[in-house]
């Protein structure tokens, strides 16, 4: 464990871990509380509806991962028959 710092410190000239590699992420904080907001308030709508009225022009897939991420789940509602009292 210390052999391996002392190694990177050497090497890196600081102790501090590395930058992440891979793209940077298409949402910032204030799209993923936009998102928990919109998911919030209109629980009902499908994934498509909700992209679509979002202020950042993102795929369904990157806003259902999202979603998933956050936590929250759209809610639709089942279909109910017709019944007369």
């Amino acid at each position: 464990m210390v052999y391996k710092t002392i190694q990177r410190f050497n090497l890196r000239g600081t102790c501090k871990t590395a930058s992440k590699t891979g793209c940077p992420t298409k949402m910032n904080e204030r799209d993923r509380w936009e998102l928990s907001r919109i998911i919030t308030r209109h629980h009902r709508l499908t994934v498509a509806q909700v992209t679509d009225t979002l202020t950042t022009q993102l795929s369904t897939i990157t806003v259902q991962q999202e979603i998933h991420q956050i936590g929250k789940q759209s809610r639709i509602a089942p279909k109910k028959p017709y019944l007369r009292p």
